[in-house]
């Protein structure tokens, strides 16, 4: 699935938002790369709504979740794009 600004929906569930999402917009990208380091859960939200779950991208390499992580904050998050390579390998380790 591709990472869009608006919600994303697939089936009858539904996405989070990137655009304006609190963890893009955060000045602290440890919950952006944890998150793409071990994905989410899909959730129940209702009996006709579901959130669709996100695998993990741990396979990628550091310096391609950088590039991802920094895109997103960036253009959806109004933070600068100052992850590294480095700073997702610390943050690999510490999970």
């Amino acid at each position: 699935m591709p990472l869009q600004g608006g919600v994303v929906q697939r089936g009858s569930g539904i996405g989070a938002q990137a655009a304006g999402n609190s963890t893009v917009r955060s000045a602290d990208a440890r919950n952006l790369v944890q998150v793409m380091l071990d994905g989410l859960p899909a959730k129940r939200l209702d009996r006709d709504t579901a959130r669709a779950g996100m695998p993990s991208y741990a396979s990628l390499s550091n310096a391609e979740l950088a590039a991802i992580a920094n895109f997103a904050r960036t253009r959806w998050g109004g933070q600068p794009g100052d992850i590294s390579a480095a700073k997702v390998q610390s943050l690999r380790v510490d999970r």
